[in-house]
């Protein structure tokens, strides 16, 4: 895939490793087909079953959580936020024949399964789909019907289902110059420059364009760090999430609530209630992160904009880049960042926790000879182990690891 090469060929320029956490499978087929991927603001999740699989379905019974109740209902919500923001929008499903069939004849994952399994033609040349939802291997029915056009559009099979629900909608991109289903994007784990290097500062302006939401829309600011800034500073410090200080500074936070006399409950899964983290979490002043890319740093904005043009995905391509934001390294654990326990825990029926397999991209010269040399240009990390003991030979090697504290690497 061309887009590899452009990695390859980034990690060669600036001397870096670049990190991936997994995109999942079902992606490829519809960024090869030239459709947008997941912006920054959509936190709904996409689909790894059904004929949604690679898009994002409005409502998250229909995603890769909607096994669980309550991960499926934050993801509609999630949406809900999109739309009401202006920074999503969303449309019914209607694939092309070629579409619907790699959903049914296409297999994806490890082991390889289909999204679509099994497929029934009716005499009016409507066709009834049949799938396992991911996770609880629910059986669900739809019903493709079929357009004057030669489009089929997905309904629920079941008549009160249609009836309350319609058709099934799906996410649309609405930046300027593409309106279309959007899928997974590609997204950074870690940025690993050389000791040598980390710390360095911007040897020229480093700057991304704003973005425009809808023709007529609001305009998302830009982004530009300066020559002469730190690259590995982050845009606001209370919301770092590397070393000790930030463990520190959590506990301290955590301390000041139960001083305050606040109390929380915690839900199934264990987690926080969202009142107890604003109240825990939130600032007196407002966040400085970057509101379209979240907190990163002018190394992680190089690379996303050098990955990016690599692919051809700037200027009038700009709306169907592949890589958005910030690095999952230096994603707050507030705001959804993977923990050690996500990344030790695989849904049942997958052979991968969540967020693998990882794919790294080194520089040649690291490839060559030395503690990771081993893992060629190349290579794919498949447990958090491995991650460990790869994170540990390349620092070996000279170069700088970005750990956030949650992974408790």
């Amino acid at each position: 895939m061309k887009d590899m090469t452009a990695c390859e060929q980034v990690a060669n320029q600036f001397n870096e490793v670049i990190i991936f956490r997994s995109t999942g499978p079902w992606a490829k087929r519809w960024i090869e087909s030239g459709f947008p991927t997941k912006n920054f603001h959509v936190k709904g999740k996409s689909s790894d079953w059904g004929p949604q699989a690679g898009l994002v379905p409005y409502l998250g019974k229909y995603s890769k959580v909607g096994y669980s109740a309550e991960k499926a209902a934050k993801g509609t919500a999630a949406n809900d936020h999109g739309l009401h923001t202006h920074t999503a929008g969303k449309t019914p499903l209607r694939l092309t024949f070629k579409q619907l069939y790699d959903q049914y004849h296409r297999p994806e994952g490890n082991p390889p399964r289909r999204p679509v399994k099994a497929a029934i033609d009716l005499p009016n040349g409507d066709k009834e789909l049949y799938a396992l939802r991911s996770g609880d291997q629910k059986l669900f029915k739809f019903l493709a019907v079929r357009d004057k056009d030669g489009l089929y559009t997905i309904y629920p099979s079941e008549r009160a289902e249609r009836e309350a629900e319609g058709a099934l909608e799906v996410m649309t991109s609405v930046e300027d110059g593409i309106d279309l289903p959007m899928t997974g994007d590609y997204d950074l784990l870690a940025v690993c420059p050389s000791m040598a290097d980390y710390g360095s500062l911007a040897s020229r302006d480093i700057v991304k364009p704003g973005i425009r939401w809808g023709k007529d829309g609001a305009l998302e600011k830009g982004l530009a760090f300066r020559a002469g800034t730190g690259m590995d500073n982050v845009m606001d410090t209370r919301l770092h999430t590397m070393g000790n200080k930030t463990w520190h500074d959590h506990q301290m936070r955590l301390e000041q609530l139960r001083n305050r006399g606040l109390k929380w409950h915690k839900g199934a899964d264990g987690k926080w209630s969202h009142s107890a983290e604003k109240a825990l979490f939130g600032p007196k002043e407002p966040w400085t992160e970057h509101g379209d890319m979240g907190n990163l740093t002018p190394r992680i904005l190089r690379c996303i904009n050098s990955l990016n043009a690599a692919m051809g995905a700037t200027g009038a391509s700009g709306a169907i880049r592949r890589v958005h934001h910030n690095a999952e390294s230096h994603r707050n654990r507030m705001f959804g960042a993977l923990t050690n326990k996500d990344m030790n825990t695989a849904k049942d029926g997958d052979k991968y926790a969540d967020g693998f397999p990882f794919t790294i991209f080194q520089p040649r010269k690291l490839a060559a000879s030395g503690p990771v040399s081993g893992y060629g240009t190349v290579s794919t990390i498949e447990t958090f182990a491995e991650f460990v003991l790869y994170a540990t030979a390349l620092k070996t090697a000279g170069y700088f690891v970005p750990k956030n504290w949650i992974w408790k690497v």
